[in-house]
């Protein structure tokens, strides 16, 4: 399947988290019709698409799935929850850390931090859920030099 962006290796699972219709995902990871943690062409899963269109039903529905990966390396070495900080989607950033099974703190090919993603684009409340939990270092290094909270406003 393909859409109007270039995206292929859309499921149906993607699309459910797209729409966020709820009641259909449900259905579809009871009867385990598509691969929760499928990747489109761009690598990314449906829970990163239920994230990325503010689904957040969706995704905590897909998080509750015994087999769902959110330490999954999508992009440059970034997680989901890496990703997820910088779209600044806060309860998805609480969902994931409700969940458990990630890193928080886990850098990226560049050595960025989810910190430094939330800080570089602003998002206020991800940074404060992030500075108030012991497994966040705010003074780890970048391979730039830069700590997270020295890369705020960069980019936003």
């Amino acid at each position: 399947m393909c859409s109007k962006s270039g995206v292929y290796g859309i499921s149906g699972l993607h699309l459910i988290a797209f729409w966020g219709v709820a009641e259909v995902a449900v259905a579809m990871l009871e009867v385990k019709r598509w691969h929760v943690n499928a990747r489109d062409s761009g690598g990314d899963t449906p829970l990163m698409w239920a994230i990325r269109y503010g689904n957040n039903r969706v995704t905590e529905l897909l998080l509750q799935h015994r087999d769902i990966r959110p330490d999954m390396i999508i992009r440059d070495g970034r997680t989901v929850f890496s990703l997820v900080t910088e779209s600044g989607n806060e309860g998805a950033v609480e969902l994931l850390l409700e969940r458990g099974g990630i890193n928080p703190d886990l850098p990226d090919r560049s050595g960025r931090t989810p910190l430094s993603f939330a800080a570089s684009r602003g998002h206020e409340g991800v940074v404060k859920l992030l500075l108030g939990r012991w497994d966040v270092d705010p003074n780890s290094l970048d391979h730039s030099g830069q700590s997270p909270l020295s890369r705020e406003d960069m980019e936003g």
